[in-house]
């Protein structure tokens, strides 16, 4: 598998009615399942520029979840029911 980040996975799917071999990429956080990139494939070797999508949607995305998520830097969220009500 191509060195695109520690925590992700590839899944290879055939599709035999098609005969087209499928790869996706995911990554699995406490919080959410991404699905980072999917593809036809069609060589030996995984094309430069879906590893480079890889990583732009995944920097994209940890940007994103350290603003705007706290859960995603390690806290946890607070329950909204049982918070007392004033």
């Amino acid at each position: 598998m191509p060195d695109v980040s520690p925590r992700v996975h590839e899944l290879r799917v055939q599709d035999r009615e098609s005969r087209s071999n499928w790869r996706i990429f995911s990554r699995i956080d406490r919080d959410a399942i991404l699905v980072i990139e999917w593809f036809a494939k069609k060589t030996q070797k995984t094309p430069r520029a879906a590893i480079d999508t890889c990583e732009a949607r995944l920097e994209r995305y940890d940007g994103a979840a350290t603003l705007d998520r706290p859960q995603a830097r390690g806290y946890r969220c607070q329950d909204s029911r049982s918070t007392p009500r004033p």
